[in-house]
């Protein structure tokens, strides 16, 4: 999974064991999130603003402070099933699971 800055000066990328990692575009320094991310894939990320949101298979909702380069622990959202991606319009996520979609 990869997704943009909003600035497109940093490339985030999610792996397969849950971990992000956040890259310069320029020079190609990167530095891994921190802070308790999911336990599985990572299968949607979009930045908006301050904040950066990941969905994962743990069928969770969470987002990362960007310039603290961490998650927010208070900012985890169960979702009901696996999600399959999520996109913003308007401040709004919205997050396509296999059963529903929901918006926050």
């Amino acid at each position: 999974m990869l997704t943009l800055s909003p600035d497109r000066s940093t490339i985030y990328t999610g792996s397969h064991d849950g971990y992000i990692t956040n890259w310069n575009a320029e020079t190609g320094e990167n530095e891994r999130v921190q802070g308790h991310g999911h336990g599985n894939q990572i299968n949607g990320m979009k930045a908006t603003g301050n904040l950066l949101y990941t969905a994962g298979i743990d069928d969770t909702l969470r987002s990362i402070d960007i310039a603290t380069n961490a998650y927010a622990e208070t900012s985890v959202v169960k979702l009901d099933s696996q999600p399959r991606g999520l996109n913003i319009y308007n401040d709004i996520v919205v997050v396509a699971s296999v059963r529903q979609v929901d918006r926050m």
